[in-house]
């Protein structure tokens, strides 16, 4: 159970990599949905150290397409939209 857990978050990371231009809209989405921060924070929090390294990627993927494909856009314009 474990194991599938950890492959499923590495399939989120990798689907985070995949992603271009043309998701901003999904990305947006993704950022600003009221549970997002609340399950990430509580991965980062208690999570085995496997879950905990595995969410710090996550942040590394999110940050990445962030620099990438959204330069022209603040954070706070992020929670606002």
């Amino acid at each position: 159970m474990h194991d599938l857990y950890i492959d499923k978050l590495q399939f989120f990371i990798d689907s985070i990599g995949q992603m271009n231009e043309m998701h901003i809209n999904l990305f947006t989405n993704l950022i600003t949905h009221p549970n997002f921060k609340t399950v990430l924070m509580n991965l980062l929090l208690h999570g085995e150290t496997s879950v905990r390294l595995k969410s710090h990627e996550i942040l590394e993927a999110l940050t990445a397409y962030f620099v990438q494909f959204c330069p022209s856009k603040t954070v706070y314009e992020f929670a606002s939209g």
